[in-house]
């Protein structure tokens, strides 16, 4: 039997446990709200330009450019509806809530991976308040979202690690589609989710019926998908792409139509400045991006627990790794192509290595609970970190 003195330290554990990371999702809420754009965004700012038509197209239940976008422009008009500021404001406020409740999953899913609460709250908060994350929790953007979705999925595959229920593949294999109707960058989400159940327990594969449901979910996550058709052919007041067609559709869905505008744009306009850099030049751009989202100390941290769940946790190592390398190739090719916010794409990236530094300061925090460490040692070691 538990004697009443242990039930009370677990549950003081579980109560500071809730409390550190809700204390890091309102710090992040603060840090948002108080910097957020007040109303609508400049239309020719290279860093806000998608931002007024989401305003616009969201107030409108509208048809927004290539991807089209249906689970946020849906779920966001709802935001619409507040009683504070302009419409614009609200969409805007959209961005910062979607990146509150990323931090929050990231600090779910880091207290799985790291065991420890501080360490979880530090790799959720570096990751809230990157510079690349933070600008788009501040503006009408589709990018705090996607985090959220990301964290959403990766926080549900490790519960089910845990807890060994196919249920939680079920949801995942939903939450995968669902992410697909929102960014094309969470296709990576496919291959670093096979790769994590394989690596985990490859037997799941074998059970015929549970893969059969997966797939059924994963269409079923698709259906925001007929809001684009849908809203086109009920004339939408904003309809960008007008997918009308089954051609159209596709095009939209897949990115074909946001190739054949950026085609048409580069023959009837002057190239950026980015497009016409020499390659070390955005070689210099891409590594100021990369280096300059995390204070250099958890920079150090995030690599060598990178290093440290290649060889003990293969399984997270090719989850986190597939998210962060797809993203790094995807940037640099729309780096290559000269476009200015290229380092939105890099966000999933920055997601997962806020994971690894919360594994990494587990790890660490681990060390200097051992007795042989003295206590002073451990202070100092932890107030560094």
């Amino acid at each position: 039997m538990n004697s009443p003195s242990g039930d009370r330290t677990v549950s003081s554990q579980r109560w500071g446990t809730a409390l550190l990371g809700g204390a890091a999702a309102i710090f992040a809420g603060i840090l948002y709200t108080g910097t957020l754009a007040p109303t609508v965004l400049p239309y020719g700012a290279p860093d806000t330009l998608d931002s007024p038509m989401l305003q616009t197209e969201v107030s409108v239940l509208g048809v927004g450019h290539p991807t089209g976008y249906p689970t946020y422009m849906m779920l966001t008009h709802l935001f619409t509806y507040l009683p504070i500021g302009d419409p614009a404001y609200r969409v805007n406020l959209a961005s910062a809530v979607y990146g509150v409740a990323a931090v929050l999953l990231m600090y779910l899913a880091g207290l799985r991976l790291a065991r420890r609460a501080v360490a979880a709250a530090a790799g959720s908060l570096a990751f809230g308040l990157s510079g690349a994350f933070w600008s788009q929790a501040l503006i009408a953007e589709v990018y705090t979202f996607e985090a959220l979705l990301v964290a959403l999925v990766i926080f549900v595959l490790l519960v089910w690690r845990d807890r060994r229920d196919g249920r939680y593949v079920l949801l995942c294999s939903f939450l995968v589609g669902l992410s697909l109707t929102h960014h094309l960058t969470s296709i990576l989400l496919i291959p670093a989710a096979l790769a994590f159940v394989f690596l985990t327990d490859g037997r799941v594969f074998s059970r015929t019926g549970l893969m059969l449901k997966g797939v059924g979910l994963f269409l079923l996550g698709l259906l925001p998908l007929l809001y684009l058709p849908i809203r086109a052919l009920m004339h939408a007041p904003l309809n960008e792409a007008d997918p009308s067609t089954p051609w159209r559709f596709l095009l939209l869905v897949t990115g074909g139509s946001f190739l054949a505008e950026s085609s048409e744009k580069g023959r009837n306009c002057s190239p950026s400045s980015l497009a016409l850099s020499d390659a070390s030049t955005k070689a210099g751009v891409f590594g100021e991006h990369l280096l300059g989202q995390f204070p250099v100390i958890l920079v150090v941290v995030g690599v060598l627990a990178a290093f440290y769940l290649l060889f003990t946790d293969r399984a997270t190592a090719a989850l986190l790794g597939v998210l962060l390398f797809g993203c790094f190739v995807q940037a640099a090719v729309y780096l290559q192509l000269g476009i200015e916010d290229f380092y939105v794409f890099l966000i999933p990236a920055f997601l997962s290595f806020g994971l690894c530094i919360s594994a990494g300061l587990g790890v660490l925090l681990r060390v200097v609970e051992r007795p042989m460490i003295g206590s002073t040692a451990g202070a100092a070691l932890v107030v560094a970190l």
